[in-house]
């Protein structure tokens, strides 16, 4: 899935609207995120703890995605500074009302991300986007996580329809969409324009109707 353009919860994301023009950014005392007028959710599964992602996680940022296996298959080039971290933190990671972002924890070290972007509060859907420090792929964790934000949003956002896309040549990214219960809709064509090329994309889905009929048949965690 593309990074960057890119279990049950035992917490309730709000959509309150608050009127207030300030970009009010603080943490509850139950650890969620607040960021205007969404609440970053705090999930916990079997291995991970799935928490929002702040200005104190850039060096995190920076590390992780000045990687070409991250970048592999996105627009974006290596990220090569702290400042290039942070203009990524605000443009593509910081929480909005349509886009929030979690850090997947493991034993208390940050090694990926995993949230919903293009969030379409009025038809009901979001796009997913994820990304995986590669010593750590293999292992069923991204499986974890992303049932467990697809778990969230069905049941916590009220989400009718969840999309997610991969570059074709990605077949992990394939692999780990489709072990998530996502149908392939379809190739789109030359999407994207980047690194002197043009880029197909395919495009997946699942609906609640879906996520409905196969989750009292998976296992919580499927490897």
């Amino acid at each position: 899935m593309h990074p960057r353009k890119t279990c049950s919860s035992n917490t309730t994301l709000l959509f309150h609207l608050i009127h207030s023009t300030r970009l009010a950014l603080s943490w509850t005392g139950t650890g969620e995120l607040v960021y205007k007028a969404i609440v970053v959710p705090l999930i916990q599964t079997p291995r991970l703890i799935l928490r929002g992602l702040g200005e104190d996680d850039i060096p995190f940022l920076f590390e992780h995605f000045g990687k070409n296996e991250i970048n592999e298959y996105s627009a974006d080039d290596n990220v090569k500074s702290l400042e290039e971290a942070k203009q990524l933190y605000v443009k593509y990671i910081a929480p909005t009302v349509n886009r929030f972002r979690l850090g997947l924890v493991l034993d208390g070290d940050l090694i990926g991300t995993v949230g919903f972007y293009g969030i379409d509060y009025e038809n009901e859907r979001a796009i997913v986007g994820a990304d995986l420090m590669k010593e750590y792929w293999g292992r069923g964790l991204m499986t974890e996580a992303l049932q467990a934000l697809v778990d969230y949003g069905f049941e916590q956002m009220n989400l009718n329809r969840i999309e997610a896309t991969s570059d074709p040549g990605n077949l992990r990214s394939i692999r780990l969409i489709e072990r998530c219960g996502f149908r392939k809709e379809g190739l789109l064509r030359q999407r994207f324009y980047y690194k002197a090329a043009f880029h197909d994309d395919v495009m997946f889905s699942i609906l609640k109707d879906d996520w409905r009929a196969t989750r009292k048949s998976r296992p919580h965690l499927q490897k």
